[in-house]
């Protein structure tokens, strides 16, 4: 990761398709309380407090769609839902 810090993240689901596109880059350590706490209460479990090896990502491109997976709406609803956003780079 410190050669490159391109990535692209993926939900894994092929009805509801999330990619984004952007840099990893290592947690800094004065946001490693506010992180854990974060995910504490999302998920209720506790994670250290801690950065290591915690990323985050800064989106530079996110894509968005849904489709029927048994392909009986012909593409409707990726026409319908297909979407992108551009992040200015900072």
């Amino acid at each position: 990761m410190q050669s490159d810090s391109r990535v692209q993240v993926n939900l894994e689901s092929a009805d509801e398709v999330v990619i984004i596109e952007g840099t990893a880059h290592p947690l800094a350590a004065s946001d490693a309380a506010t992180w854990a706490d974060l995910y504490n209460e999302k998920y209720n479990w506790d994670m250290p407090e801690t950065n290591e090896d915690v990323w985050e990502v800064r989106p530079v491109r996110i894509l968005a769609w849904t489709s029927d997976s048994t392909g009986l709406d012909y593409g409707a609803g990726f026409s319908n839902s297909a979407t992108e956003w551009i992040f200015a780079r900072t």
